[in-house]
């Protein structure tokens, strides 16, 4: 009788000791926060690259980001399915010329870690002077000018990419020139403008036109 109680409580030992060993094996993931790229004046691209899953399931991965230090998944944060491996995430709707500090996270069922904390600053918004702006309906030739200069204003201390867009009104109908990357302007660099001209004549054999108005002048960083 008494080996039978040994046996079994040997037994007993056993099972518990391999279930503590179990739970000491399991831990938080182990990750890094990707580097940040692609920045403009309301966007950026980063992500996370998880090597270790802590012996459990990620059941979220993502990043967060914040105005102060340490963002945690309770301040802003975008997810990007599960598992472990590396991801890309793009942040939107960013304020700009404004620090922000991001992490990438990952979760198992133990609770949730965070990879190392990156700090960056969207870009300036770009701004623009129309320097000159006239429109002819009559040059005395059967024809109709167009004719202006804008000038675009990059205050960021790196060049940048983008494209220019400007909306006009001739009488009730709406029109945009939207640029290409072959266009003037497509590149500014670091604290430098760069002006658009725009002359063009039209036949009135197309139809007359009495006057054309400004309506906007936008620029788009590329992403």
């Amino acid at each position: 009788m008494k080996k039978i109680i040994f046996l079994a409580l040997s037994i007993l030992l056993l099972n518990c000791s391999s279930d503590n060993t179990d739970e000491r094996t399991n831990s938080l993931p182990t990750l890094t926060t990707n580097s940040i790229t692609n920045t403009t004046t309301s966007k950026i691209i980063s992500g996370g690259n998880i090597s270790n899953d802590g012996g459990l399931e990620i059941i979220s991965r993502g990043i967060c980001w914040d105005l102060n230090e340490e963002p945690t998944i309770d301040d802003n944060i975008l997810t990007n399915g599960t598992g472990i491996g590396e991801y890309s995430i793009e942040v939107q709707e960013l304020n700009s010329n404004t620090e922000y500090y991001i992490r990438a996270f990952a979760t198992n069922s133990l609770g949730t870690s965070y990879g190392n904390e990156l700090r960056f600053t969207t870009l300036k918004d770009i701004t623009y002077e129309v320097l000159f702006f006239e429109f002819t309906p009559d040059t005395g030739n059967n024809t109709s000018r167009l004719k202006y200069d804008i000038k675009f204003i990059n205050p960021n201390d790196i060049s940048i990419r983008g494209f220019h867009k400007i909306t006009t009104n001739a009488d009730g109908l709406i029109s945009s020139n939207i640029a290409t990357s072959s266009s003037p302007c497509y590149e500014i660099n670091a604290n430098s403008s760069c002006t658009i001209s725009f002359d063009e004549e039209d036949s009135f054999d197309i139809g007359m036109v009495n006057s054309i108005e400004l309506v906007s002048v936008e620029y788009n960083l590329e992403n």
